[in-house]
């Protein structure tokens, strides 16, 4: 028994050895190997950095006029950790809230504490509580710092839209960025976070990465309390680029101007159209350059205030600008840009693209008259409709190609629909589909904005393929006679943009080339205004159009607007003592039927006439004839263009007051 006493002294002498060996190893790697790792996350543990947003950069109009900046507000913060560290939390709170209601500031504690348990962007940045708020609470509040622990007040910039609602679905807006954004932008040259303000809609969206500034960075030291106690370093921000523009501002506000107070003298005269009240609720314009494919301007209605959005909106009023039911429903979603969104039929102003099918396939030669007694019966007729009528049942007797265009002879074109489907053999079965294709109907404009909708061209195969897809919806598949025959006239199933119709539009008058439209000319630097990116014309495609042929269309539409006596064009009287010889308008009328509404007002134009500078579409929802309500707007628009001068005479109430004689065109 005591031989075995020295073993196990042994033993434990060999243990000892072996877990002190173990203790100074895992003390040399701790101290030795691992000293940089840990003293880096020392170091980390010290200090904590928050990312400052760079200023957005400008928007600016193609002349320099600011559409977009950045204004100073005042904003009051709480630091989550410094309040809650204080030993009167509640009266701080409670101190803060008096302060901020005799500043006129609506809150109250259980608002600035939601706003606080709300807060999920960086710990370490302070959470707003109240934004925009008098400049005097800065001294105020900064005066008073030792009674309000981890309440402060800093002046940020915010975005501003100086002019309100004008172009404001051109410009868009700027709100917070939420998860599904901040996703999208993981891998975003100039990192985003919780918290940042990002472009929603309009330019703002669209360009977003060059209004868009760099971030800086301030590294802050905290104490074990996560306290800041100094300011380690500070890396500043830089401004984003400024944008400019093809907007006009001046021709911009003419446009909005022109479109809100006649569709507001539409409304109140209490006319009727396809046995409906003149509403008048919503519409678009759009002027663009044939030139360039620039748009100048660009309105919907109704409009909004981005700088509402800027700084938040609740769900319900969010509701009533956005897109839901209830916007639908009362306030036709002011926040939808009804200029690229907006699908409207295209009435009679479609009707330049069927007579240029007709002329141009052989199926009837410009020149070649008909008989129009005010309507025109299929022949055969193998059930439904067979009987189409002129507007007003107007009887325009002996007419071609460009006194069709001129009173808006719907017989004339029922008759080139007609012929064009009993004879498919020859000119297949969508020849008129195919002249407003390489217009660009049917297609998207490819304007740099977000949500364009292409519009609908149907044809056989389509009406086929809706009809087998959702044959509760789209009861028939086949394509008949009719359809082409309402084709022709621009109504039908087919719909198009504001900006889709000014383009095309814009490609006939400018002789055949179509292009895709754009809505800003460059890209400067905010310090030096180098230009570090431009935007020049787009080309689609060069239509090679018959000269000829579009001469007589050309002639047609000047018509329009010029013509007197028996056939008096569609617009003449709205465009009576326009300076037509200096600035010629080639403008259509339309007048589209909508099932259930009244009919919606459309003018289409381009002017000078051979020349032209810029090309106009406007079309406004339960708005009438073309004649009374956007063709009197198109002429606002183009007439302080023709006297050069932006500030042009618009039209008076004296000279609106438009009596159309019986049997007159209404188109």
């Amino acid at each position: 028994m005591h031989d075995s006493q020295p073993l196990r002294l042994s033993i434990l002498g060999i243990v000892a050895v072996a877990l002190f060996t173990a203790l100074f190893s895992r003390l040399w790697f701790l101290q030795v190997m691992s000293a940089p790792e840990y003293e880096a996350e020392a170091q980390s543990n010290r200090t904590r950095s928050i990312v400052v947003e760079g200023p957005r950069g400008r928007i600016l109009d193609r002349n320099g006029q600011v559409l977009a900046h950045n204004r100073e507000s005042v904003v009051v913060t709480v630091d989550r950790a410094t309040l809650d560290a204080a030993d009167d939390r509640d009266e701080v709170l409670a101190r803060l809230v008096d302060e901020l209601t005799a500043a006129e500031v609506d809150t109250s504690v259980d608002a600035i504490e939601e706003a606080i348990k709300n807060w999920n962007g960086d710990p370490f940045r302070p959470i707003v509580v109240a934004d925009d708020v008098n400049p005097e609470l800065y001294f105020t509040l900064s005066e008073r710092a030792s009674i309000l622990p981890g309440v402060g007040v800093e002046k940020t910039l915010v975005r501003h839209y100086p002019n309100a609602d004008l172009a404001a679905h051109v410009l868009g807006y700027v709100g917070e960025i939420n998860d599904r954004e901040l996703a999208a932008e993981a891998d975003a040259e100039k990192a985003y976070q919780l918290g940042d303000r990002i472009g929603k809609m309009g330019v703002e969206q669209q360009y977003e990465h060059h209004l868009r500034g760099t971030p800086g960075q301030i590294t802050f030291e905290v104490d074990s309390m996560n306290r800041i106690v100094s300011i380690r370093s500070r890396v500043e921000p830089k401004p984003g680029n400024d944008l400019w523009l093809t907007i006009d501002a001046d021709l911009q506000r003419i446009t909005e101007d022109s479109m809100e107070e006649e569709m507001l003298r539409a409304r109140s005269e209490g006319d009727f159209s396809n046995d409906f009240p003149i509403t008048a609720p919503a519409g678009a314009a759009v002027v663009v350059s044939p030139r360039t494919g620039e748009v100048h301007a660009m309105a919907s209605y109704p409009t909004f205030d981005p700088n509402e959005l800027v700084d938040g909106v609740t769900s319900l009023r969010y509701s009533q600008l956005g897109v839901e039911e209830v916007c639908r429903r009362d306030f036709y979603c002011p926040l939808e840009n009804k200029a690229i969104r907006g699908n409207y039929p295209p009435g009679s102003t479609f009707k330049i693209f069927t007579g240029y099918a007709a002329a141009t396939s052989g199926l009837r030669s410009p020149g070649a008259t008909i008989q129009d007694p005010g309507s025109y019966t299929l022949d055969p007729c193998t059930g439904g409709r067979c009987t189409f009528y002129n507007s007003n049942n107007s009887a325009h007797g002996s007419v071609d190609l460009p006194l069709a265009l001129t009173v808006s002879s719907n017989v004339y074109f029922f008759g080139v629909g007609e012929e064009f489907a009993l004879r498919d053999e020859i000119y297949g079965d969508r020849p008129i589909q195919e002249v407003a294709e390489r217009f660009g109907i049917g297609s998207r404009t490819g304007i740099p904005l977000p949500n364009e909708a292409p519009g609908v061209l149907i044809d056989p195969a389509l009406k086929a393929q809706r009809h087998e897809d959702n044959p509760d919806v789209f009861l028939e598949g086949r394509w008949n006679v009719g359809d082409t025959v309402n084709l022709a006239i621009g109504q039908g199933d087919i719909s198009v943009t504001p900006a889709q119709l000014a383009n095309a539009y814009a490609t006939m008058g400018n002789g055949g080339t179509l292009r895709h439209l754009n809505i800003a000319l460059k890209v400067t630097d905010p310090t030096s205004g180098e230009v570090i990116q431009s935007f020049g014309p787009r080309d689609v495609r060069d239509l090679e159009l018959d000269q000829g042929v579009r001469q007589v269309i050309t002639d047609g539409l000047v018509g329009v607007t010029t013509r007197t006596g028996q056939h008096r064009g569609t617009g003449a009287v709205v465009f009576d003592g326009f300076p037509h010889a200096q600035y010629p308008v080639a403008g259509k009328t339309g007048t589209a039927q909508v099932t259930g509404k009244a009919s919606s007002s459309v003018f289409a134009a381009w002017a000078p006439a051979q020349n032209p500078e810029y090309a106009v579409s406007v079309m406004i929802e339960q708005g009438g004839y073309g004649s009374g309500v956007a063709a009197p707007i198109t002429r606002r628009i183009l007439e302080p263009l023709a006297n050069r001068s932006i500030h042009g005479t618009p039209l008076g109430e004296a000279d609106l007051d438009i009596d159309i004689e019986a049997g007159g065109a209404f188109d």
